[in-house]
Formats: C-alpha cells, structure tokens, sequence
C-alpha cells in the first residue's frame, strides 16, 4: 500500500492508524461490540492516519539547509482486510469510499461471517522483500508500501496498529559526479538486519541524480519486527559494485512506523574504489582502493583482453578473509596496473583455486606493495605470495614487477614451483627489480623451490631483490633466491635462513645452493652474493655456497659467505657441480670464505667439475675444506681436460683430508684430485696454508703451469697422462696440484700485481680484495 503524498528530501515515516467502525443503520458501542454478523450487512469503517509530521535531520550541502519531510495520505484504490482471527483464511475486503489524498478516510465492507474477533490489516501488493529492493530512481519513494497490523480485535471502535513497518534510508553523498550513474547497490551487514538476512540489495530503473547534489536517497522496508542495530555493526555499502564503502555503526533501534536513516559520507574519492574520472582505464584514472572490501571488489573489476589500473590508498588487513587470485584460470588474460603506493596488505590467506596467490598468473605489473604476514597453500599449481607465474609464455601474456616486499609468510604445498614472491617467472616486459622476501618459510615436498621465485626462465632478468631469513625446503633444485635460474640475477642478495632438500635417496642430485639451486640455459649471476649457512644431514649432492649445480651459466663479481656442509659429494664454497654437455659454464672474479665439508670431491671454490668446457679466472677462496678426500682448496675433483682455470688463489688457511692415505684419491691446496691435461695458468696457494693429505707438497715445491702441451706432473717430475696411473688409485689418472706460491705477499698484492686483476672490478685497500 503506498500512501506517500509529500516527500521532500529523504523521509519516510509509517504513522500510527486510528480506526473507527459503524455499523450501517445501527449504532456500535463498546457495550454492543461487532463480534459476529450474522446478517450480513455492509458496515463503515472510519480510518484516520496521524497528522504528525516526522521530520529527519539531513545535511545534503555544506550549510546543513535541507531537511526531510515526510506526510501520509490514503490513496485511491487502498483497502482495509479483515479476517477471522481464529480462521485467518477467511478474509472480507473493505473498500476506500471516500478521504481519497487526506489523512482520514471511511472503508466500506462484510464483515467475515461467524467471527468473534477480527485481524485487521492493510492490504499490500503480497510482494514486498526485505532483501531485494528495486526503487524507480533517486529519492524515490513509490517502491514503498504501508504495512500494519492490528490482531485479535472484538471491538473496532478504535484501533491501534501495533505490528507497523518501519523504513530503512540510507543517504549516501558520492563524489562528484558518480551519483548520477549508480544503478545499483548492495549493502553487506555484519549481522543480520534486514529481516531475513545480513545483505540488502537496491536496483534503480533509472539512474540519476535528483538533486545534482551528489547524493543519493536509496530506501528500503523494515519489517515491524525489526529489533535494533547492535554497536560495533558493520556495513559494506558498495554502489555499482565499484565505489565502495566500509563503515561501523553505533547500537541503534530500528523503530516501526519510523524513517531510519544512516547517512553515509563517501565523497573522499581518496576512500572509495572509484569515481566517474576513476574508471581503472588508466593510471591517472586508477581505481583507489582503501579497504579490505574495496580490494575484495577488485575481482568484480578485472576484464578479458583489457588492463585495469589500481591504487593502494591505504594498509588493508585481510585477516579472516579468503581472498581469490585476481587472474586464474585460463585464459589468464585479464590486464593489472596496480600501483601500490608504499602501503601494506596484511594477513591475505590463498588456500585454493589456480596459481593460488594475489595475482594468479601476473598479466601487467605491480609495484611498490608489502605483504605481510600471508599464508598460501598450494594444490593444483605452482605457487607464491604475489604471483603463480609471472607473465606466460603459452598465454602470450607478460607481466613485471618491482618495489615488492614480502615479510614473515608462508608458501606451502605439495606442488612443483613454489617460491616467496612467485612460483615461476616465465615472461617479463621489464625487469623484476627492488623485490625482497623476508623471514619468510617457502616448503614444497616437490621440487624448483625458491627463497623469491621457484623458478626463473631464460632471457629474464632479476634485478636488486633480495631474500633475507627464508626457510626453504623442497626435494631438488632449492635456493634461497631461486629453486632454478634460466635467466639472469644481477645485483641480488641471500642472508640468513635456511635451505634444505628433503631427499633420502644416496647419490641424488639436489642442487642445493645458497643463492640459486640450479643454473643452466645461458643463466647469468652477476654482482650477487650469499651468506646463507647450508648443513645438510640427509642423502644428497650438489650443494653450493652461491649455486648448488652450474651446467651452460655465467657466474661473475659474486661472492659467498656462509658455512657449506653436506654428508654426501660435490660440496663447494661457491658452487657444489659444474657438468654440461654443450656450451659453457664460465666463473670470474668471485670468492668464497666459509668453512666447507662435505664427504669427498669438495672444494673451498668448487666441489666437481665432471665434464664440459669450464672457464675460471680470477677467482679465490679462503675456506676452510674438511672431508674425507679429494679436497681442494679451490676445486676438489677436476674432472676432465676442458676445464681451464686461471690467475686464482687458494688462499685458505686449513685443508683437512681425514682419509689421506694412499688408497685415496689425492686432496692437495688448489685441486684435489686434477685431470692432467687440464688448463691451469698462473694458480697460486696460500704460502702459511695447512694442508693434510697425501701427496703434500713441500714447502718449496710449486706446480708448473699445466695444459695439453705440458701435462700436469707428479712432484718427482714425472709428467702424468691420462693413461697413466697414480700410486694408491689403480685405474686413475687424477693427481694432486699445488700451484704455485709467492710469499711475502697479501692477497691483494699477489691479485693486483702477479695475477693483474681489474682495479674497477676489486678493490685492493684490505688484505683481502673485495669486490666494487
């Protein structure tokens, strides 16, 4: 029933009824109540809506001059119910018959036969919902029906509603210009208020703006039950799913027969998702996002085939929400911009769908965001904080990022490619730069997993990122910075934490390596170092202070510092295996100083070369190596003749061979165990070092340079060839070298002058040379 005569801003109020009745012919008493109508006959109902005017404080412009008034009127066509209480199915219409547009009017009607107390209500449509509303346009009231009750009457004398409904308004200021296209809203409350639930939903027909005010007057029924809003009540308003608001609301009655209003102030354009100037079409345009809500509209937001820009206004807390990847699944072609302005998200928690993560598959680029304290569970793919993968090369689709700042998260699951920031970057625009993941566990019981990304493809780049105090663990292939690198690490740092296999199996190769598990495909490590200690006390090879195994790579002005161990082979100070069976591996101007040990074939440099074209040069280490045999003070065990390694230094202070006799293969101060026809130019020891093994050189005793024209030679002076057989290791060829030694010198001074290392490269102002 819809009886709103005079509405002039934002009001509605459902007046108390007053209800007279005359019997037609006789006279009604309360002595003579109308409890039955035996006969049948027609009777009058007078009915009277209160005068009062309800008038509602409203703000609309800043002076504060508008106020909303509200009067009630009958309409044509409105009728009165009356129904038998017992029997509520039988029913009598009572008609309007006159008051038509005034606050009284007279019904007339039958009275239901055979009653001996009435229910007396206004007719409605039959059709109102409490939760779905649709309103013709702003500030418009006809949507509305007046509906009240009165039951269990014997005298209709004078009535009294007291089951009345009651209207919720919610007056919403906007900023410039968005009023006038909204068509439509929803309104998620922490409770639930509107009747049959927590969430109210408004269409408009038309949308607009009636006052040009920026302001929309939006209104919805209350039923007369309603009981109240309790403190602490939130609301989520959102207006075309875009421009959205979040606010807590004080303990207040919903009273019937009353306007309730909540005015809410959103015209900051700084706290919503967007405006008519902000359509996410650009970055000057970007969608502003300055709650948890706004960033959980960012789903609504994204589209096929096109980029939305998006800025972070504000730290968001995501705390016990679930938050869905915003580009996963497939097609993976839903375009981001998203800036994020130096601020935080907190506490986002991905625990299922594709690529869990905050972007899914990373189709544009992100910067200048931190993420703290997420927690990603991965199941069906590869993994990470910000991204699954980053770019695709088999979506066609590429992506970048920079300024990224992941703290005290955890990625875990039992999938292939996991890391801190992404599982796998497979296709970049630009650089990933000034990205950095901190204290941070990243576990797989698979294998490519990564402190940063879980893996990183070729003709990538990984620019100034570091990782600091990550706890990562998988089967193979594991770094505290990257699982696998195909690409390039340029200017990139890995301290503290951990990185650990999970392997049992003897012999298997890991790749276990304080920077990057595994290097291959033309891979580049440039100006990078690690300080990250490795004990590993399972089953397992290929462990390295900087690379665990090296295939067709370049390692360059890098350095490692932390402590190398490992129960199994092929344990080194900056890499743990170099082998390939085309291309290249080459290492220059690098150095190691942690303490190595590891079974056999270890080295305060490298652990094993065991085939490929290798290059070193420039190079040293000052590790202490422990082991059983085949130690080095550079490189345990050299392989084959296409290893070349010059102007290096052992400058290491201890070599411990535990099982130094002559049935074991040799350890010596610069390579351990060497193919004879190797190249090794111009390699010198540390003149005080300590070494125990089986072959020692004396103190004077200095190996010649060494090549296929001049095979290596034993410290008799006998050359050695590769058919020849050492003392002690029937069938093998492999000998001891020394290098040579200059006394009298630091490291700096041997590397400046004999070795002629670059000056723009090292600097010589300490004993031992660093790097620039």
């Amino acid at each position: 029933m819809k009886k709103i005569l005079t509405f002039s801003f934002a009001a509605l109020a459902c007046a108390m009824l007053t209800l007279s009745c005359n019997k037609t012919g006789s006279e009604i008493t309360p002595d003579n109540p109308v409890d039955v109508n035996p006969a049948g006959e027609q009777i009058t109902i007078s009915a009277k809506l209160s005068e009062a005017i309800t008038k509602v404080a409203f703000t609309p412009d800043a002076d504060g001059s508008g106020k909303a008034i509200l009067k009630l009127a009958w309409e044509s066509g409105d009728k009165l119910v009356v129904a038998d209480h017992a029997n509520p199915s039988s029913t009598a219409e009572f008609d309007l018959q006159s008051g038509d547009g005034t606050a009284e009017a007279t019904f007339t009607g039958t009275l239901p036969a055979g009653a001996s107390s009435y229910d007396v209500s206004i007719k409605s449509s039959g059709t109102v919902d409490y939760n779905t509303i649709q309103q013709a346009a702003d500030n418009d009231v006809s949507h509305l029906e007046y509906i009240a009750a009165k039951k269990g009457l014997t005298d209709l004398t004078s009535v009294v509603f007291d089951e009345v409904c009651g209207v919720l308004g919610i007056t919403a200021k906007l900023p410039a210009g968005v009023a006038a296209n909204v068509r439509s809203i929803s309104i998620v409350a922490s409770e639930n208020i509107f009747n049959s639930g927590n969430t109210l939903s408004i269409a408009l027909d038309s949308p607009g703006d009636e006052g040009n005010d920026d302001i929309l007057r939006l209104y919805a029924p209350l039923p007369a039950t309603s009981q109240g809003i309790s403190a602490g009540t939130t609301l989520l308003i959102r207006f075309n799913d875009r421009y959205t608001r979040f606010i807590t609301l004080g303990a207040a009655t919903l009273t019937p027969g009353k306007l309730n209003e909540i005015k809410v102030n959103c015209s900051a354009t700084d706290k919503h998702a967007g405006a008519p100037s902000c359509d996410g079409s650009n970055d000057e345009k970007a969608y502003l996002i300055g709650d948890k809500y706004q960033l959980l509209a960012m789903n609504s937001l994204m589209v096929d085939n096109a980029t939305r820009y998006f800025k972070l206004i504000d730290n968001i807390d995501m705390k016990d929400e679930s938050w869905v990847a915003l580009n996963a699944p497939e097609p993976y072609n839903k375009g981001i911009d998203f800036d994020g302005n130096n601020k935080t998200i907190s506490n986002l928690t991905v625990s299922s769908g594709s690529y869990p993560s905050f972007i899914g598959v990373l189709n544009g680029s992100i910067k200048d965001v931190v993420f703290e304290g997420a927690t990603i569970t991965a199941g069906e793919n590869c993994a990470g904080v910000l991204a699954g993968y980053i770019g695709s090369s088999s979506a066609g689709v590429s992506g970048t990022c920079s300024g990224i700042t992941v703290n005290n998260s955890t990625v875990t699951g039992s999938r292939n490619g996991l890391g801190g920031l992404a599982g796998i970057v497979s296709k970049l625009s630009s650089a990933i730069s000034d990205c950095h993941v901190n204290n941070t566990s990243v576990i797989s019981t698979k294998e490519r997993v990564g402190g940063l990304a879980g893996q990183v493809e070729q003709n990538l780049e990984v620019n100034n990122c570091s990782t600091d105090g990550v706890v990562v663990e998988g089967s193979i292939n594991i770094g505290a910075l990257a699982g696998v690198l195909y690409g390039k690490a340029v200017n990139c740092i890995s301290a503290g934490g951990s990185v650990k296999s999970t392997n049992t199996t003897s012999n298997v190769d890991i790749g276990l390596g304080g920077l990057v598990g595994y290097l291959d495909k033309g891979g580049l490590i440039s100006k990078c170092s690690s300080s990250v200690n490795i004990k590993h006390t399972t089953n397992g090879r290929d462990i390295g202070g900087l690379v665990g195994k090296m295939l067709s790579a370049t390692i360059e002005k890098s350095f490692a510092t932390g402590n190398i161990s490992g129960i199994q082979r092929n344990v080194g100070g900056l890499v743990g295996l170099v082998t390939l069976t085309s291309g290249k591996a080459v290492i220059r101007d690098c150095y190691c100083t942690g303490d190595v040990a590891g079974d056999a074939y270890s080295g305060g440099f490298l652990g094993l070369h065991e085939k490929g074209s290798v290059e070193i040069s420039n190079c040293y280490s000052t590790s202490k190596v422990s082991g059983k045999f085949a130690m080095g003070g550079l490189i345990g065990v050299i392989g084959s003749a296409d290893l070349s390694m010059s102007n290096c230094a052992a400058w290491n202070g201890t070599i411990n061979a535990s099982s130094h006799g002559s049935s074991n293969w040799s350890s010596a101060a610069v390579a351990g165990v060497t193919f004879p026809t190797c190249t090794l130019t111009d390699n010198y020891r540390n003149p005080s070092m300590f070494l125990t093994a089986y072959w020692v050189p004396a103190a004077d005793y200095a190996h010649a340079n060494v090549s296929s024209a001049h095979p290596l030679v034993t410290q008799a002076g006998t050359e050695t060839t590769a058919t020849s057989t050492a003392s002690g290791q029937p069938g093998y060829p492999q000998f001891p070298y020394h290098g040579k030694v200059e006394a009298g010198k630091t490291l700096s001074q041997l590397a400046s002058t004999t070795l002629g290392w670059d000056s723009s490269v090292w600097d010589f102002s300490e004993d031992l040379p660093k790097l620039k």
